[in-house]
């Protein structure tokens, strides 16, 4: 991206033997103005100028600052800006002088890219859930009528790509909602925590059968109740069971246990799994992760489940970690108080 479009023109200038007084007001109204001698281009004064050059006359209290063209980057002048330490710099082309470009112009330009880029990828996500609603309808009819063997595989091979695709849209869905600022806490309801973690066991239990892995659980029987955004809440916890599900290979197991005190639940999920890398266990938890990796069985992974994951749990003010090698398997816990 280019700084063309953000070049401010409309400047406001000023005599470079005029007082300082002169000129406070209107840095304040707009950050900067340039100083001017008979239509030359002289210098740029703003108000960390004048306080670090504190005299009377407009000429001394220039300082000498970079210049730009229309043509350099905007990723290039944030970094002449932070190495010059200046908020505003003057732009040239062919060496005439045609403006000026602001820091807090570029900030608020690429704050309105990234609004305008979120709204285009949950239009697009939005869209894309009913042809692939389609596709799936079609699937179950065309599978009452199927008789050779490798056609149902096909269509099983077309399940999953759809199901992998629903999930990636959910994610990218959900995403604006934890990172906006909607008070979606007036959803919260108190809740039993222990037996929604029941509840989420039995949704992964044929998901886990299906791959020879055992499930063992150890829940208090002993009620906690917390106030939660069920719906959420159990997306979190079904995101783990699914990811400890996923790397696990056939034949190992997932334990899930609760313990409580007065005012606290502990949740934890332990598999025997392949573990998580040294390497890549600071970025477990980023959004679209470089530690994303391929499930046992090949499972395809975006990098959004954690993340997601880590945003639900404090969003209800709780607290996610974990504990991991690559010998015995990964231990995810989650800590939940009695608030809300």
């Amino acid at each position: 991206m280019l700084i063309r479009s953000l070049i401010k023109s409309d400047y406001e200038t000023i005599g470079p033997y005029e007082g300082t007084h002169t000129v406070k007001s209107v840095i304040a109204q707009h950050g900067a103005v340039v100083v001017m001698e008979q239509g030359t281009y002289l210098g740029v004064l703003t108000a960390d100028d004048m306080l670090t050059r504190p005299h009377n006359l407009i000429i001394d209290c220039i300082a000498t600052r970079p210049g730009l063209s229309p043509t350099h980057s905007i990723l290039d002048t944030m970094g002449l800006m932070k190495q010059s330490r200046v908020r505003v710099l003057p732009v040239y082309d062919r060496e005439s002088f045609v403006g000026l470009i602001h820091y807090d112009d570029i900030i608020e330009y690429l704050s309105t890219v990234i609004d305008e880029q979120k709204n285009i990828v949950q239009t697009i996500a939005h869209d894309l859930k009913s042809p692939i609603s389609s596709i799936l309808g079609l699937s179950s009819l065309l599978r009452n009528n199927l008789v050779k063997q490798e056609n149902i595989e096909l269509l099983n091979y077309a399940d999953q790509a759809c199901g992998y695709a629903t999930e990636i849209i959910n994610d990218l869905l959900l995403i604006p909602q934890l990172e906006g600022d909607q008070d979606e806490k007036r959803e919260f309801e108190q809740a039993e925590i222990n037996s929604i973690v029941k509840e989420c066991i039995e949704h992964v239990r044929v998901l886990a059968a299906s791959k020879g892995i055992e499930l063992f659980e150890d829940i208090s029987n002993e009620n906690f109740y917390s106030g939660i955004h069920k719906s959420k809440f159990k997306r979190a916890v079904n995101n783990i069971l699914t990811n400890a599900i996923k790397f696990t290979p056939a034949n190992g197991y997932i334990g899930l246990s609760t313990s409580q005190s007065e005012h606290e639940l502990l949740i934890k999920i332990k598999d025997s799994g392949i573990g998580i890398p040294l390497s890549t266990q600071p970025y477990v938890f980023n959004k679209l992760t470089k530690a994303k990796r391929t499930g046992t069985d090949g499972e395809k992974s975006i990098g959004l489940g954690l993340y997601i994951t880590k945003q639900i749990i404090e969003f209800h003010d709780g607290q996610l970690w974990f504990e991991s090698d690559e010998k015995s398997g990964t231990t995810f816990f989650i800590k939940l108080g009695k608030g809300n």
